[in-house]
C-alpha cells in the first residue's frame, strides 16, 4: 500500500500545514486537475488563468485571496456562437471547519437552517470544509461560478467572439 505524500495537493489540502503567514500559490492553466474541475462544476474550457493567491488560516478559518485573471472558453446564449470571457477581479473566499464533518451542522445552524430566516452578508461569504481538509482547486472553481454572468452574449463586456462579423441573431 502507498503512503501518503507529506503534500497532498490542491485537490486535498491539508490546512493543518498552513502557517500562521500563510502560504503563496501560483495557479496557472497547467496547474493539475484545475482544467478539469472548472469543465465539471462551470461546464466550460479553461483557457488562461492567471491567480497568484494566497491561503492562510487564522484558528481554522482560511482565507483565500489574490488577484485572478481567466479566460473562458464559452457560447453565446443568444446565437449558439463559440466566445471567449475575459475577468480579472480581486479574490476573497472563507472557509471553516464544518462542525463535526461529514456536513454535521450544530444544533444552532440546524435551527437556523429550519426556521425561515433572513441572511446575513457573513452567512453568504462562507463555506465550509471537512476533515482538516480543503480543495483549492473548487474553491477556485466555486470563486469563478460566482463571477459569471448568469447569461453569456456576444455582446458583453469581457467577451470576444470567434467568428468575424455580428451576432447572427439581432437584440429584440
Amino acid at each position: 500500500m502507498a503512503q501518503k505524500s507529506k503534500y497532498d495537493g490542491l485537490q486535498s489540502f491539508n490546512v493543518r500545514r498552513i502557517p500562521v503567514t500563510g502560504i503563496p500559490l501560483g495557479i496557472h492553466s497547467k496547474t493539475p486537475g484545475l482544467s478539469e474541475s472548472i469543465q465539471e462544476m462551470l461546464g466550460c474550457d479553461l483557457l488562461e488563468i492567471d491567480a497568484p493567491i494566497r491561503i492562510q488560516s487564522n484558528n481554522g478559518l482560511l482565507k483565500l485571496n489574490g488577484q485572478l485573471s481567466v479566460k473562458l472558453g464559452l457560447y453565446c446564449a443568444r446565437c449558439g456562437c463559440e466566445i471567449h470571457w475575459r475577468n480579472t477581479s480581486e479574490m476573497t473566499m472563507l472557509y471553516a471547519p464544518d462542525p463535526g464533518g461529514k456536513n454535521i451542522r450544530t444544533e444552532k445552524q440546524l435551527e437556523k437552517i429550519q426556521m425561515e430566516v433572513e441572511l446575513e452578508n457573513e452567512d453568504l461569504d462562507i463555506g465550509w470544509y471537512q476533515d482538516g481538509r480543503i480543495s483549492i482547486l473548487d474553491a477556485i472553481s466555486e470563486y469563478l461560478f460566482m463571477q459569471l454572468p448568469s447569461t453569456i452574449r456576444c455582446e458583453m463586456e469581457g467577451v470576444s467572439r470567434m467568428a468575424e462579423g455580428e451576432c447572427l441573431l439581432p437584440m429584440q
